[in-house]
């Protein structure tokens, strides 16, 4: 890393945040072993994934599946899982009452 330090603790960074925020860049036609596919369903490269890119060192990272996720990210995912299973938990219990009313 070209001596850039930890945006959450200031020691040496050694990594960057592979957190996905997107996509840039024209999509070509490519073997499909080598596709990847956002939500849309549109085929995508990893050199097209724009990431977070924070900065970071090993303590501040936590590594999952082979990426690295900055704090910011591994908390802004947690909420987005947590709504989600919210929503899901009040679309279950709204069907089971009109279920029990018919």
């Amino acid at each position: 890393m070209n001596n850039e330090t930890c945006v959450f603790c200031g020691k040496p960074a050694t990594k960057l945040c592979d957190f996905p925020m997107g996509y840039a860049g024209v999509i070509f036609d490519l073997p499909e072993e080598e596709k990847v596919f956002d939500c849309h369903g549109k085929d995508i490269t990893a050199d097209q994934m724009v990431t977070c890119s924070r900065p970071m060192c090993d303590e501040c990272a936590t590594e999952w599946e082979g990426m690295d996720f900055c704090p910011n990210c591994v908390e802004k995912k947690f909420k987005e899982i947590m709504l989600l299973r919210e929503s899901k938990k009040s679309k279950q219990r709204n069907f089971l009452r009109k279920q029990i009313k018919k």
